[in-house]
C-alpha cells in the first residue's frame, strides 16, 4: 500500500517508506507550505534528488 488513511504517500520529506528509489514532489506540506507551489516545490524536488542520490552512493 502506498497511501496512509486519506490517500496521501507515506513519504517523510518526499521519499517512498516502502519502494527504495521512489520519490514525491509537489505534495501539500511536503517540505514547507509553499511545497505544493511552483514557488516551492524547486526546493522540494531539490531535497529529493540529494536525499536519493546520497542513498545511491551509500549502497555501492
Amino acid at each position: 500500500m502506498l497511501s496512509n488513511e486519506p490517500g496521501l504517500p507515506r513519504h517523510p520529506g518526499g521519499l517512498s517508506t516502502l519502494i527504495a528509489g521512489l520519490g514525491f514532489v509537489g505534495l501539500e506540506r511536503q517540505r514547507s507550505f509553499a511545497s505544493v507551489t511552483l514557488r516551492g516545490v524547486d526546493r522540494a524536488a531539490a531535497f529529493v534528488l540529494r536525499r536519493m542520490l546520497a542513498g545511491t552512493r551509500r549502497g555501492r
